[in-house]
């Protein structure tokens, strides 16, 4: 399970560095439970934001169900670290669904506690 959410931050990370920006993967024991993150200095455009947000559980879930479509004695061990990868992405998915109410232009800050939303002024006269 551990290389699961190595790997999970890994996509997060790699989607970042393919949009430009510079991935920082941190780790550490917060309340006495151990996390891996990644997180970016660099503001992203929401629509890339929510890309780098998906991005994990998306493929992590497509190529387990490959696997298992294709080999399917492989269900009894990998069900369950899918199923526990899902359950641990619902933050992921979380941020998601919270970014919903800004604009599409909207600017978005990273960091290990949350994120910032920027609004970009459209340079348009109302």
């Amino acid at each position: 399970l551990v290389l699961l959410f190595a790997v999970h931050e890994l996509i997060h990370g790699s989607v970042i560095l393919i949009l430009g920006a510079k991935p920082r993967y941190t780790w550490g024991i917060k309340a006495g439970v151990p996390y891996l993150a990644t997180t970016t200095d660099s503001l992203l455009p929401l629509q890339q934001y929510k890309i780098v947000a998906l991005a994990p559980v998306t493929l992590l879930s497509a190529a387990g169900i490959a696997v298992i479509e294709f080999f399917p004695f492989s269900t009894l061990w990998l069900a369950l670290p899918l199923a526990i990868h899902t359950s641990g992405a619902v933050g992921d998915l979380t941020v998601v669904k919270l970014l919903r109410k800004y604009p599409k232009n909207s600017m978005i800050k990273d960091d290990l506690t949350g994120f910032s939303v920027y609004r970009i002024n459209s340079g348009r006269n109302s």
